[in-house]
């Protein structure tokens, strides 16, 4: 077996080196299986497509396996700054409901005092 977590297995039979491979569909670059063989065939990294929940799609330009379900980062900032402006719009709302129950109760308050200082003299 070959040092480190970003090779696949190596096994010698006699003077082969057998290397496993991982096997990606050359349209959709998502993993389709892996092999154990001599040379690396097309479609094919020895980097290991494990640990994903889906199936991994294969990314050339990093090297590296995703999850093609999960969304961008660019995804996920849109996604926060929707929640965001929404979430302070509501504020906004409940905040000017607010001001005017304040403003009701503050009315209501001076309406009392004034008859209790007309009642009482």
């Amino acid at each position: 077996m070959s040092e480190g977590n970003n090779t696949s297995e190596e096994i010698v039979y006699s003077d082969v080196i057998m290397t496993e491979y991982f096997m990606y569909d050359p349209k959709t670059l998502l993993f389709t299986g892996n092999v154990l063989t001599v040379s690396q065939p097309n479609n094919a990294t020895t980097v290991p497509a494990t640990g994903f929940f889906n199936t991994p799609k294969w990314d050339s330009d990093s090297e590296k396996w995703f999850d093609p379900t999960t969304t961008s980062r660019d995804e996920q900032i849109a996604n926060l700054t929707q929640q965001l402006a929404n979430s302070q719009l509501l504020q906004a709302k409940t905040n000017a409901q607010l001001i005017k129950q304040n403003a009701a109760l503050v009315k209501q308050v001076n309406d009392l005092q004034a008859k209790k200082e007309t009642t009482n003299g």
